[in-house]
């Protein structure tokens, strides 16, 4: 997982083979799913981007 604060988003990555490919991508505010052998969903509801309120 990536996390961009400075652009509010976020990235799953996979490994295929010897690389990596993105699976899901989203914005603060959308949940993550993150894949097995995690399998649960981060919340971001909370997170803010850079420069942004903590309200």
């Amino acid at each position: 997982m990536i996390v961009d604060p400075n652009d509010a988003t976020w990235h799953i990555l996979q490994l295929d083979g010897r690389h990596y490919v993105e699976t899901a991508k989203g914005i603060f505010g959308q949940e993550i799913p993150l894949p097995e052998p995690m399998g649960f969903t981060v919340r971001t509801a909370g997170w803010h981007p850079y420069g942004g309120t903590s309200a």
